[in-house]
């Protein structure tokens, strides 16, 4: 049944001096509450007044309390009419129109809205316990920062310590030259440097005199080579450690204006590869861990590395298990692993510090080590993943001694990864681990099947030979197959 005209102007009426009266909804239960309160009173009044000599006075009295009680009632029921005048579709469809929201408070706005609309994964679980933060949030905090807005991250002297995906795209081709450089290299580089380095003498005057703030904001604009300029408001906020010691600062850049369609396509695509790797990982440690094939090729690639104890590079050092050969061999290690997933399971395995460095990084950005400061450096089914392996064999034969060895391990054109994913699972099977291990296998599978999809097979052997020559090695030994046929093997020393 339709509203009655009048009770659509009654409606009406009301809607006016709901928007002539701000405020006057969110009155409208004190108003009911009065009203009814009143009436009480008053009725108790006629009681006492019936008694009185001025008996007429006291009725008149009481007619226009009623009156006035009245009216404010009915201007209450008829500024939200119950469910009567409402349509019993529940929100749904063109006879029932969403009420106009000015006349309602958010939260019965909300309700409403959610009243009507679909259900969305998870919204029937129940609210979220207190402890959520720390036990469910805490721990993955990191992983946050990680795939936010561009931001990087500086100690306390302003060096370069690192930064996210977001900024790499924006800033990589100059950050990966800065890595533990003064910030005032990336400054240089700004379209808008006058305006900063003044920011940065004024600020410079706050720290001499001990003021330091512990937020500071400014524009920033900077030529991009993919997305044009790139508008930014930098928000640096400094970090503090548990005893309220500054230990640095995250700086944030709150983007403004960009070629938002290039940059949010690549950086969906950067994040995306990111993750695979990270959730692979923890599968693939698992996995493989007491898998013999993947030990006796970590052992065949790092059998190039002479006796030592020698320093010694593990490039795309992953979980660690390469790296966890070279120590166990007495070797001083320092490994270069970017991925978040990689290195929290890195971590996880506790290596001595004296003998393991750890170096969050890429191995296609390694500028920020010193040539020719080790003996040996191996990679374990890293090259086939990057964008320029020769580029990134330069860069090993740069970081190498003169007379150094490289030992890697590849994927390439004529690979074929179903052997392999086939003799992991047999081997679950015989020892019995499979139903433990089956989701992770499922992982592994289908990220192997992604990586053959797409970079595994881009190369082939003879590339990676002729690579390795003109990045400045002889070749000493190769292996055109091992790991169950997976991979091609080489040994070479730097000229």
């Amino acid at each position: 049944m339709s509203d009655s005209p009048s009770s659509k102007q009654q409606v009406g009426s009301a809607s006016v001096l709901y928007r002539m009266v701000p405020g006057l909804g969110a009155i409208k239960k004190p108003l009911i509450f009065y009203a009814l309160a009143l009436v009480g009173i008053q009725a108790v009044t006629i009681v006492v007044l019936l008694r009185s000599p001025d008996l007429w006075l006291g009725i008149g009295l009481f007619a226009v309390g009623t009156t006035l009680n009245a009216g404010l009632i009915a201007f209450v029921a008829v500024a939200d009419p119950g469910p009567s005048h409402r349509s019993p579709s529940g929100g749904h469809g063109s006879e029932a129109p969403e009420p106009d929201s000015e006349l309602l408070t958010d939260s019965i706005l909300a309700r409403r809205r959610i009243a009507a609309s679909p259900a969305v994964h998870g919204d029937e679980k129940p609210r979220l316990q207190h402890g959520a933060w720390y036990v469910d949030l805490l721990p993955l905090l990191d992983q946050a920062v990680h795939f936010t807005t561009p931001t990087y991250y500086l100690d306390n002297d302003l060096r370069i310590l690192d930064w996210n995906i977001a900024f790499e795209l924006i800033f990589g081709h100059v950050a990966r030259k800065l890595r533990g450089h003064h910030v005032k290299g990336l400054i240089a580089r700004l379209d808008n440097f006058d305006q900063v380095i003044e920011h940065a003498d004024k600020f410079t005057q706050k720290v001499a005199r001990d003021h330091i703030p512990y937020v500071d904001t400014e524009p920033i604009r900077f030529r991009t080579a993919r997305y044009g300029t790139a508008s930014c408001t930098k928000l640096a906020t400094q970090m503090h450690d548990a005893d309220g010691n500054a230990r640095g600062w995250a700086v944030a850049l709150l983007i403004r204006e960009i070629e938002w369609e290039g940059f949010l396509r690549e950086l969906c695509e950067e994040c995306q590869k990111e993750k695979l790797w990270s959730v692979y990982a923890a599968s693939y440690d698992r996995v493989l861990s007491a898998f013999p094939p993947y030990h006796q090729l970590i052992r065949e690639v790092a059998d190039v590395v002479p006796e030592g104890p020698l320093d010694v590079l593990d490039l795309g050092a992953g979980t660690g298990n390469g790296t966890q050969l070279l120590a166990e061999r007495h070797h001083r290690v320092t490994a270069v692993e970017n991925n978040l997933g990689m290195l929290a399971r890195f971590r996880a395995k506790d290596f001595d510090r004296l003998r393991v460095n750890l170096v969050k990084t890429s191995v296609e950005h390694l500028e920020c080590l010193e040539a020719n400061q080790f003996d040996a450096a191996i990679m374990v089914n890293v090259l086939f993943a990057v964008s320029d392996p020769l580029d990134c064999l330069q860069e090993a034969a740069r970081l190498l001694k003169p007379g150094g060895v490289l030992g890697f391990s590849t994927t390439h054109s004529q690979t074929r990864l179903d052997p392999l994913l086939m003799r992991i699972r047999q081997h679950l099977e015989e020892t019995g681990q499979y139903n433990d291990l089956k989701s992770d296998f499922a992982k592994v599978e289908e990220a192997n099947r992604q990586i053959e999809k797409s970079i595994a097979l881009r190369h082939t052997r003879d590339e990676y030979r002729e690579w390795t020559r003109q990045a400045g090695f002889e070749i000493l030994r190769e292996v055109p197959e091992t790991y169950e046929g997976a991979v091609m093997l080489i040994h070479a020393r730097k000229r």
